[in-house]
């Protein structure tokens, strides 16, 4: 492993950090007593524990606070630096974030949820140097924590895009066993069991992932690459029409990932990938002959980075392995 020594204390990102915190470190009391840096930081860690994927707005509140403070104070602690990566990477500051993991497992080097945080970031990045050092990352965190399904599922993650894919779908079985009510662990034995080829079985996955949590968009737009394999197309439709309506984000990749690819000469697609609802086509038509599609709640206009094959449910957000 790479070691990497603090030399950014107070640089223009961490100051970006404080500014986003302002209102934050406003209200940071309990009751007449201020929150100190220690404390916002170990918040901050449980709400990650319990909320991994960051999906509830008191978690995303948490770090932010965490990491405003402890950059404040110049708190160097593991845990400290922890939170700021993961705020910082929230923000798109890699390499600040990068810099932040790297130095925490140096200081604690039994820190899993670091070295999970750290091999996520190193597979985003690419190429094959920072693939192997997020594969070792990731491999150490399970054995520090072999009973922790966010571990594991992560390192499912890094096995499948390093073309390993048995020894990733025995990664992602494990953390479904570890935690049968994690949709994210079900969603990425979905991931690797479609990259072995095994189509029922990915598509049974995905199906469970949705029942556990209705909500998400992904394990829908996972399952609708599946039914299209299967040649279910129509259901893939209504999936897709269902997903986008939860994430609109996901229209910016569709047209493009090969999983998809059978559904580009349909009409109901198209119409799909420029906003509308297939209740809408059905009623008006194909896209070119029907009006421009309502206003509505579906999407949030954000261009969110769409998925090219199936995408991974992980820690801290969603994965979007390259193709």
């Amino acid at each position: 492993m790479r070691r990497r020594l603090w030399h950014i204390p107070m640089a223009l990102g961490a100051a970006g950090v404080i500014l986003a915190g302002t209102i934050l470190l406003r209200n940071a009391w309990r009751g007449n007593t201020p929150i100190s840096a220690r404390q916002a930081v170990l918040e901050a860690e449980q709400a990650l524990r319990r909320d991994p994927a960051m999906l509830e707005p008191e978690t995303r509140q948490a770090v932010r606070l965490g990491a405003a403070l402890s950059i404040r104070e110049a708190t160097r602690s593991a845990e400290a630096l922890f939170i700021q990566g993961i705020q910082f990477e929230r923000e798109g500051d890699t390499r600040q974030a990068e810099d932040r993991y790297w130095n925490a497992t140096e200081q604690r080097q039994d820190y899993a949820a670091a070295w999970v945080a750290l091999g996520l970031l190193l597979s985003r990045k690419g190429g094959r140097e920072n693939l192997e050092r997020a594969e070792a990352a990731l491999a150490w965190a399970v054995a520090l924590e072999p009973g922790w399904a966010r571990a594991r599922s992560a390192h499912a993650i890094v096995l499948r895009k390093a073309g390993k894919v048995e020894e990733a779908a025995a990664e992602a079985r494990a953390a479904v066993v570890l935690d049968p009510s994690d949709p994210a662990a079900r969603n990425n034995l979905g991931n690797a069991l479609l990259a072995l080829g095994d189509v029922d079985g990915a598509a049974e996955a995905y199906r469970s992932a949705m029942d556990l949590d209705p909500d998400q968009a992904m394990p829908r737009y996972n399952l609708a690459c599946a039914r299209v394999q299967q040649g279910r197309v129509e259901e893939a439709l209504t999936l897709l029409d269902e997903a986008f309506r939860l994430d609109g984000g996901l229209r910016s990749g569709a047209a493009t990932d090969p999983d998809l690819a059978p559904l580009l000469n349909r009409p109901e697609f198209q119409a799909l990938l420029r906003g509308y609802t297939l209740d809408w086509t059905r009623e008006h038509g194909a896209p070119g002959v029907c009006p421009d599609p309502p206003a509505t709640s579906e999407s949030d206009g954000t261009a969110a980075p769409g998925p090219s094959r199936a995408a991974d449910l992980s820690f801290f957000h969603a994965e979007t392995p390259e193709p």
